[in-house]
């Protein structure tokens, strides 16, 4: 009855500080440990391409941003794409650009969702350029679709432009902050990160709250950036 009346008279801030806003959070913590919910060990820092913006010195050159353009194109004729259609990856060279990917068309819409990825142009969170030029998406159906997907138009409905976020290996990040023991990075990266964030998140949580059922995330780990330096230096020698 005690724990209702507390958690009743701080709601506001309850609801503030465990979604992680303001000052809040400084009322929330010691509350919820009080309550009996387990202390975590580090702050988490989930912040996508702005981890190296936010952390500053404490990763140099781990993280690379790039911009990835997304377009949306009009279907046309009895070959158009159904809204049942599966999503589709073509792979049809060995360049890391040689590909593209699709979604098919949303309930009601007549437009599929189409892009690639590349990683040569880096950028940051703060600067990168948000608009898609037409010169962009002609490209863009010109080497990837023509020739290949039918039933697709070059008539452009919408366009989007993203960050990725990737490391030397295209692996996840998940270790503490290097000098920083009370802070913990998760760097899902690239674009694949947010099909396993579930998982990550459960896993962080279980090493951070140090229950029975903590994976081992020594993979994931920062050292193995560090193997790999030593590793092209004794080969460069």
């Amino acid at each position: 009855r005690i724990q209702a009346i507390m958690i009743a008279w701080l709601f506001g801030a309850f609801m503030e500080g465990a979604a992680g806003f303001g000052t809040p959070a400084a009322v929330c913590a010691p509350l919820l440990v009080a309550l009996g919910f387990p202390p975590m060990a580090a702050v988490v820092v989930a912040a996508g391409g702005w981890t190296s913006l936010l952390l500053g010195t404490a990763m140099p050159g781990l993280l690379s941003v790039s911009r990835q353009v997304l377009h949306w194109f009009e279907t046309e004729g009895e070959d158009a794409p159904p809204e049942t259609a599966p999503v589709m990856i073509w792979m049809y060279g060995e360049g890391d650009s040689d590909y593209f990917y699709t979604f098919p068309p949303l309930p009601g819409e007549t437009s599929i969702k189409v892009s690639s990825e590349q990683y040569e142009t880096t950028t940051t969170a703060e600067t990168v350029r948000r608009e898609v030029s037409q010169a962009e998406s002609e490209a863009m159906f010109t080497r990837h679709l023509r020739g290949r997907l039918a039933g697709v138009s070059e008539r452009v409905t919408k366009t989007a432009a993203c960050i990725y976020t990737t490391t030397p290996d295209h692996g996840f990040i998940l270790d503490h902050c290097p000098g920083e023991p009370g802070i913990f990075v998760i760097s899902a990266c690239s674009g694949h990160g947010f099909k396993h964030s579930a998982g990550i998140g459960e896993a962080v949580a279980d090493v951070l709250a140090r229950r029975p059922s903590a994976p081992d995330l020594t993979p994931f780990g920062l050292r193995r950036f560090s193997r790999g330096r030593a590793s092209q230096e004794g080969s460069s020698i």
